[in-house]
């Protein structure tokens, strides 16, 4: 086959180039693709940063909430109970701290 006048190419060459031209056509569909999951996982790394440090303060609670699940879980029917016997009375008032009385200093004399 003449190409541009000077440059002559065999048909095995011709169809060598010829499949990597059409492999180099479905890499790059597959490329494009592979680059909208990158960014899509990345989107969704950032969700679940965002979750983490929303959950960083709320370690306890999480905590109280998976003792609860597995409490309920192992022993249903008393759990309702307990629920049911602390909802019958009045709420608990939290009393407050009581701190020690601070402590007068000392001028030097002591008796």
């Amino acid at each position: 086959m003449l190409i541009g006048g000077n440059l002559q190419i065999s048909p095995a060459d011709w169809k060598k180039v010829s499949n990597l031209a059409k492999e180099g056509v479905k890499s790059r569909g597959i490329i494009a693709e592979l680059k909208k999951r990158i960014t899509d996982f990345i989107r969704k790394i950032t969700g679940l940063e965002k979750k983490v440090e929303e959950y960083e303060g709320k370690k306890e609670s999480i905590l109280e909430q998976l003792n609860y699940h597995s409490a309920n879980s192992r022993a249903p029917r008393r759990m309702a109970e307990t629920i049911a016997d602390i909802m019958r009375k009045p709420p608990e008032r939290q009393e407050q701290q009581r701190q020690a009385p601070e402590r007068k200093q000392s001028r030097g004399i002591d008796i």
